[in-house]
Protein backbone atom coordinates (compact mmCIF):
# COMPACT_ATOMS: atom_id res chain seq x y z
CA UNK A 1 0.00 0.00 0.00
CA UNK A 2 2.80 2.63 0.77
CA UNK A 3 4.51 1.66 -2.77
CA UNK A 4 1.55 2.81 -4.20
CA UNK A 5 1.50 6.47 -2.33
CA UNK A 6 4.82 6.79 -3.67
CA UNK A 7 4.36 5.97 -7.20
CA UNK A 8 4.16 8.87 -8.84
CA UNK A 9 0.53 8.59 -11.75
CA UNK A 10 -1.57 10.35 -13.92
CA UNK A 11 -3.98 12.73 -12.01
CA UNK A 12 -7.40 13.37 -13.43
CA UNK A 13 -8.97 16.37 -12.03
CA UNK A 14 -11.96 18.29 -13.41
CA UNK A 15 -12.71 21.76 -12.51
CA UNK A 16 -15.43 22.84 -10.33
CA UNK A 17 -17.34 26.22 -10.99
CA UNK A 18 -20.16 27.30 -9.37
CA UNK A 19 -22.95 28.26 -12.02
CA UNK A 20 -24.03 31.33 -12.39
CA UNK A 21 -27.01 32.79 -10.21
CA UNK A 22 -29.95 32.94 -11.74
CA UNK A 23 -31.59 36.99 -11.23
CA UNK A 24 -33.51 38.64 -8.63
CA UNK A 25 -35.66 41.33 -10.04
CA UNK A 26 -34.97 44.10 -6.71
CA UNK A 27 -38.74 45.03 -7.22
CA UNK A 28 -41.09 43.00 -5.50
CA UNK A 29 -43.84 43.63 -8.12
CA UNK A 30 -41.36 42.06 -10.74
CA UNK A 31 -40.74 39.04 -8.49
CA UNK A 32 -44.23 38.45 -8.05
CA UNK A 33 -44.88 38.96 -11.83
CA UNK A 34 -42.45 36.94 -12.98
CA UNK A 35 -42.61 34.27 -9.80
CA UNK A 36 -42.76 31.27 -12.51
CA UNK A 37 -39.31 31.83 -14.30
CA UNK A 38 -37.63 32.54 -11.24
CA UNK A 39 -38.69 29.52 -9.39
CA UNK A 40 -37.83 27.60 -12.93
CA UNK A 41 -34.51 29.13 -12.55
CA UNK A 42 -33.72 28.57 -9.63
CA UNK A 43 -34.93 25.06 -10.08
CA UNK A 44 -32.38 24.59 -13.24
CA UNK A 45 -29.69 26.20 -10.71
CA UNK A 46 -29.77 24.20 -8.10
CA UNK A 47 -30.27 20.85 -10.68
CA UNK A 48 -26.97 22.39 -11.72
CA UNK A 49 -25.39 22.42 -8.56
CA UNK A 50 -26.09 18.52 -7.47
CA UNK A 51 -25.00 17.25 -11.10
Amino acid sequence: MALLICVPGPVLAESCFAPARPFLPSDSQAARDYAAIIRSDFENYIQDIQS
